[in-house]
């Protein structure tokens, strides 16, 4: 599988062992990708600019209640200009998948401060980086709850 860095690498293969991923996909990396055909969804650069973004990965998992969840995935190193732009815009571009579709869409970004590769399932990495991210944005600690967390898979609202 190609990937850039040793967090793609890593992040693959958990991947290929988190038991609630049905199947994967990277993006592949620039050299092997040609422009016709690929996922890229628009969003505005800070500096108004408009830009094209490829998520870095697509995976399909069956949740615990069997539910089929498709993910558009974000693995990041670091930060940088246009990262709030760009999940909003991935999120947007989700709920009109879904809408359209019926289907279940999510999209996260898995910053590598966060990732740690001995997570049970993806369905546990995934319900840790929400909980931080509410929880910071509410100026809090704590713990989310599985309903917290279902409403947030099912319709992005906590």
């Amino acid at each position: 599988m190609a990937t850039y860095s040793g967090l793609e690498r890593q992040f693959a293969e958990f991947l290929g062992r988190a038991p609630d991923i049905l199947r994967f996909a990277a993006r592949g990396t620039a050299g092997q990708v040609s422009s016709e055909g690929t996922f890229r969804v628009g969003y505005l650069r800070p500096s108004g600019a408009i830009s094209l973004y490829r998520p870095d990965w697509v995976a399909v998992q069956r949740d615990l209640d069997g539910k089929i969840i498709n993910w558009a995935i974000e693995t990041k190193g670091r930060g940088g200009e246009g990262v709030e732009e760009v999940d909003a815009a991935m999120q947007d571009w989700c709920r009109r998948m879904a809408a359209a579709t019926g289907g279940v869409w999510k999209y996260i970004r898995v910053d590598q401060a966060e990732f740690k590769d001995d997570f049970e399932s993806f369905r546990a990495m995934v319900f840790e980086i929400v909980a931080t991210e509410m929880f910071r944005k509410r100026g809090q600690r704590g713990t989310l709850s599985d309903a917290e967390f279902v409403q947030w898979r099912d319709d992005g609202r906590p």
